[in-house]
C-alpha cells in the first residue's frame, strides 16, 4: 500500500498542539508519529484523546516535540506525562498486589477478610520498594498474616483486615531498593483501598486487577498536579522528548515529568518503573531528519521531517538553516524564547508542509530563501529531491497563533502557500487582524483554517462579536459569504474542554499517489467540523480537496 501523511492540529483552546503520522500500511517499521506541543495544563487529556483517537490502540508517539518552553506549549505535554508517571505507579502496585487474592482464597483460612488482609499487605509493600524482580519479597511479607488466627481474621470486618495487611506490609521494611510512595499515611491509606476494593470484587464475581487499580488511582492522583490525573494506559512511556534542552530554563515540573517522576510523594528523581524517555541534552542539530534519524525507510517515496530552526549550545540567538554544509543564520528579535523555537518542514514528494512554533518572522525571513536555494538534507548524507513548483510550500502553520509577529507578506510571495492552519485562542488577541489581513489579500491563499476565533476579525464572518460573545446561528452570518477564505473549524466554544463539543480540530491528509506527478493532479484533503454551513445545510465534518 502507499504511503500516508496526516497532520492533526488539535483544538487546545489556547496554545498549539499538532500530531503527525506518517504509514506504509502492512509495512513494518513504516509508521511514525511526533506530538508536537501540548497547550495548556488543562490540555494534557484533550491532547491525550486526540492521540489515542488517531493512533492504534495501545500505540503512542514515537516523539513529542516540545519546541519552546512557553507554558501554552510545554505544560499540557507535562500535564501527559506526569498523568503517565502516575499510570505506570498505579499499574505497577496492582500488578503486584491483585494476584494475592488467589494465594488468599487458595489459603482458604479467612475467607474475603484474608483477600483484603493478603493484598493490601502486598500493595502496601509494593508502594515501599517490593516491586519488578523485588515482587518475591511481598510473600515473604505476607507471613505475619499467618500470625493471625484465621477465625480472629474472619471475625474483622473488610476494613479492619485491610488495615490489618497494610500493617504487615510495613512491618517488613525497608525492601532494599527505592520506594516509589514515601509518605507512611499515604501509602497506608492506599494499600487499605485496594484491599477493600479486592474482597469486594472477589465476592461480586469480578476481576480484582481493575478493581485494585481503580482504588490505587483514586488515592495516589494527589501525587501528580490536578491536571494530571487520568490514566494514559502507560503509551507515552517509552517516548522519545525533543526539547531544546537547557536553551533557556524549563519550568521544574516539565522536567520531572520528562524523567518520569511524580511531582511529590517520592524521593526527588524516582523513575517509574518501565518509564524510559530518551531526552537529549540539546536541540536537535538543523537540518537533522527525525522519522528516519539516519535510517533508510521500509518504501520509496517516504516522508520526511527535517529540523530548520532552533538553538545552538551555548548561543544566545535563534539559528535557522541555511543549507548542507552552509553555517546557520543567526538572528535576534527581542524575544529570546520564542526566537529558540525548533521549527520542522515536513517533506512528502512535492508536499511541503511548515510548522515553527513562536519562531518570529526575522526567523521565518532567513529561512525561506535557503528553503528556495537549497534542497533538504534526508538524514543520511544525502538530499531530498526538490519539490515540483509551484507552490514550494503547500501548506504551513502560521507561527505565534496568528500574531503579526511571525508570517510575512515577503514569505507568502516567496513561497505561495495555498493553505494555512493558525491555533488560536481565547488569550493574547491571537490572531491579529494584521495577520487576517495578509492571509485574506494574498492571491495564493485559497482558505485558511483557525482552530476557534475568539476575537472580533474583519474578514472571518464566522468570529462572535467580542471576545467571549455567541457563535452566530447557523444560517445568518456564516463562512460560506463570497469571498470568505477563512474557515473556523468546530463549535467555537468558550470552554474549550466542554464534554460533548464539536472540536475544532483541524487534519490534512496527503496520499503518495497524490502528493506527487503532474502540476493540477496533486492534491491534499483539509477535514474540519463545519459549525457554520451555508443556509440549508446541517453542520457536520467536512472535507475540502486543495489541487495544487
Amino acid at each position: 500500500m502507499p504511503w500516508t501523511l496526516d497532520i492533526h492540529t488539535i483544538d487546545v483552546g489556547v496554545g498549539e498542539a499538532t500530531l503527525i503520522v506518517i504509514d506504509h500500511p502492512g509495512t513494518a517499521g513504516a509508521r511514525r508519529s511526533i506530538l508536537i506541543d501540548g497547550g495548556l495544563s488543562a490540555s494534557g487529556p484533550i491532547v491525550h484523546a486526540a492521540v489515542t483517537a488517531r493512533l492504534p490502540a495501545a500505540a503512542g508517539p514515537d516523539m513529542i516535540l516540545v519546541t519552546h518552553y512557553d507554558i501554552d506549549h510545554s505544560d499540557g505535554i507535562a500535564s501527559l506525562l506526569f498523568a503517565d508517571n502516575l499510570t505506570a505507579l498505579v499499574d505497577t502496585v496492582a500488578a503486584v498486589a491483585a494476584p494475592y487474592a488467589v494465594s488468599a482464597m487458595a489459603a482458604g483460612a479467612g475467607g474475603d477478610q484474608e483477600v483484603a488482609a493478603r493484598v493490601a499487605c502486598a500493595a502496601y509493600s509494593a508502594m515501599r520498594g517490593s516491586w519488578g524482580p523485588h515482587a518475591g519479597e511481598v510473600a515473604a511479607a505476607g507471613g505475619p498474616l499467618a500470625g493471625l488466627a484465621p477465625a480472629a481474621l474472619a471475625a474483622q470486618s473488610i476494613l479492619q483486615a485491610a488495615s490489618h495487611g497494610s500493617a504487615a506490609g510495613s512491618a517488613h521494611e525497608p525492601y532494599g531498593v527505592t520506594s516509589l510512595v514515601t509518605a507512611p499515611k499515604k501509602t497506608g491509606d492506599a494499600a487499605r483501598a485496594a484491599g477493600t476494593a479486592a474482597a469486594a470484587a472477589w465476592a461480586a464475581g469480578n476481576p480484582v486487577l481493575p478493581a485494585v487499580k481503580a482504588a490505587l488511582f483514586t488515592q495516589l492522583q494527589t501525587l501528580v498536579p490536578p491536571l494530571a490525573r487520568f490514566d494514559t494506559g502507560r503509551i507515552y512511556r517509552n517516548t522519545r522528548i525533543i526539547d531544546i534542552g537547557a536553551a533557556t530554563a524549563p519550568k521544574a515540573t516539565y522536567l520531572t515529568a520528562a524523567r518520569g517522576s511524580l511531582n511529590t510523594g517520592a524521593p526527588p528523581g524516582t523513575v517509574m518503573p518501565g518509564v524510559v524517555r530518551p531526552r537529549t541534552g540539546n536541540a536537535p542539530p538543523l537540518g537533522r531528519e527525525l522519522f528516519w534519524n539516519g535510517a533508510p525507510p521500509p518504501a520509496a517515496n517516504a516522508p520526511y521531517a527535517v529540523v530548520v530552526s532552533g538553538p545552538l549550545p551555548g548561543v544566545a540567538m535563534g539559528r535557522v538553516w541555511q543549507g548542507v554544509g552552509v553555517p546557520p543564520a543567526g538572528y535576534n528579535s527581542g524575544d529570546v524564547r520564542n526566537d529558540k523555537s525548533i521549527g520542522l518542514i515536513i517533506h512528502f514528494n512535492d508536499f511541503m508542509y511548515f510548522t515553527a512554533g513562536d519562531m518570529p518572522f526575522q526567523g521565518e525571513d532567513l529561512l525561506y530563501p535557503a528553503l528556495l536555494a537549497q534542497a533538504l538534507p534526508n538524514g543520511a548524507g544525502g538530499t531530498l529531491p526538490a519539490p515540483a513548483p509551484p507552490p514550494p510550500l503547500v501548506a504551513f502553520k502560521c507561527g505565534h497563533h496568528g500574531a503579526a509577529t511571525a508570517t510575512t507578506a515577503g514569505m507568502l510571495a516567496a513561497l505561495q502557500p495555498l493553505s494555512a492552519h493558525i491555533s488560536c485562542g481565547g488569550l493574547y488577541g491571537h490572531p491579529f487582524q494584521a495577520t487576517i489581513n495578509l492571509l485574506h489579500n494574498d492571491p495564493q491563499i485559497n482558505s485558511f483554517y483557525m482552530t476557534n476565533c475568539r476575537y472580533n476579525r474583519a474578514n472571518v464572518p464566522a468570529s462572535p462579536a467580542a471576545l467571549g460573545g455567541p457563535p452566530p446561528a447557523p444560517g445568518t452570518v456564516d463562512q460560506w459569504v463570497a469571498g470568505n477564505k477563512a474557515r473556523i473549524a468546530g463549535d467555537n466554544a468558550v470552554v474549550n474542554g466542554a464534554p460533548m463539543r464539536h472540536r475544532g480540530d483541524i487534519s490534512i491528509q496527503v496520499l503518495e499517489a497524490t502528493s506527487m506527478g503532474a502540476v493540477g493532479a496533486r492534491s491534499y484533503d483539509t477535514d474540519y467540523f463545519d459549525e457554520y454551513p451555508p443556509a440549508g445545510n446541517p453542520p457536520g465534518l467536512l472535507q475540502a480537496t486543495q489541487p495544487w
